[in-house]
């Protein structure tokens, strides 16, 4: 499969984040880039991508498995990163 845990992710990866501009600059995980699927060239890197809930990501990134290129989604998408870190903002 090619979903991927959050502590799964490293400097190994280049992560792309699917979510709307107003989203990602309001809070995106460090060095992660902000580009919309369509304009999504793959790297020579392996890369994660993250939506909002998973979905959106989880598609895209099948769909590039499938073409033989080296991709994975954030399982849950960035609401998994809210929840896990939610109790460290109140």
């Amino acid at each position: 499969m090619c979903r991927i845990s959050l502590n799964e992710i490293n400097s190994d990866y280049q992560v792309i984040d699917l979510r709307d501009p107003y989203s990602y600059h309001h809070s995106h995980l460090r060095n992660s880039i902000n580009i919309s699927q369509i304009n999504i060239n793959m790297l020579d890197k392996p890369t994660i991508l993250i939506c909002y809930s998973g979905k959106q990501a989880k598609e895209l990134a099948m769909y590039y498995n499938s073409i033989g290129k080296d991709c994975y989604y954030l399982e849950g998408g960035y609401q998994s990163i809210v929840n896990q870190y939610k109790d460290a903002y109140y």
